[in-house]
């Protein structure tokens, strides 16, 4: 599982008054564009791309697989940052044989960052399999994504904006074992919405006919007996982390 961080900090548009004037908006979201080009995805996704060739995982969940697109007002908008073609294309470079098994599409927006230029913002989560496997080996079915019903809504520039968050599975067996591998991410910056969706995901995953293997980036503290490691923890599932790297409990965060 890996956060691939969608490049920027999206605070100065977050909190951004009701009644900011268009300068102050366009101000907030051209900053936060500019950080998006500084934190450099492409050569970022090298490190990463070089990381899972070296570990080889089967599968992988990734969240915050950002699409920036770029265009002028009124006019097509055209990628300039996505970054789960930027990473599939560092991969290739390495050998490792990857595919695309399931797309999560989350929150979207477009603000201007320019008089003359918006910005759209689409923020993913995928599944990602190796693809260099024998079918005796990997066999991959029943795909599924879904939003949460619960989710966080602020108010941008005068506007509502729903923070849509949400999860995807996929049926695997491996060597002749069998189970369901989702990915998801929660919310980070609401504690009852980030409840509200663990059990949602909670009360989806109950109806699986096979042992489930849950990844993603959960925004919950190992031990929180108020939070949704508590959750989770009480509905059967064990904390991965622990039971590979028995020395490390030290690292609070629950991934």
């Amino acid at each position: 599982t890996y956060n691939l961080y969608l490049g920027a900090d999206l605070g100065p548009v977050l909190t951004l008054p009701p009644d900011a004037p268009p300068g102050a908006v366009i101000a907030a979201a051209a900053a936060v564009y500019a950080q998006v080009v500084q934190t450099n995805f492409p050569e970022r996704a090298e490190v990463i791309a070089r990381e899972i060739a070296e570990q080889a995982p089967t599968l992988i969940g990734l969240q915050e697989v950002a699409l920036w697109r770029t265009g002028p007002f009124g006019g097509p908008l055209t990628p300039s940052y996505d970054f789960l073609q930027i990473l599939l294309a560092e991969l290739e470079e390495r050998g490792a044989r990857y595919e695309t098994v399931a797309v999560n599409t989350n929150f979207s927006g477009t603000l201007p960052i320019s008089p003359t230029t918006v910005a759209s913002l689409t923020m993913r989560d995928v599944i990602l399999a190796r693809s260099d496997l024998p079918a005796s080996q990997l066999e991959l079915s029943n795909t599924f994504s879904a939003n949460y019903r619960a989710r966080l809504v602020l108010t941008v520039g005068g506007q509502s904006v729903n923070v849509t968050r949400g999860w995807s599975s996929v049926d695997v067996t491996f060597r002749h074992a069998s189970f369901r591998f989702v990915n998801t991410h929660l919310e980070a910056f609401a504690k009852p919405i980030r409840l509200l969706q663990a059990q949602e995901l909670i009360t989806w995953m109950a109806g699986s006919d096979l042992p489930v293997v849950l990844a993603g980036d959960l925004n919950t503290l190992r031990g929180d007996s108020t939070d949704a490691y508590a959750l989770f923890i009480g509905a059967g599932f064990a904390d991965g982390w622990v039971g590979a790297m028995p020395a490390a409990h030290a690292c609070v965060d629950f991934i």
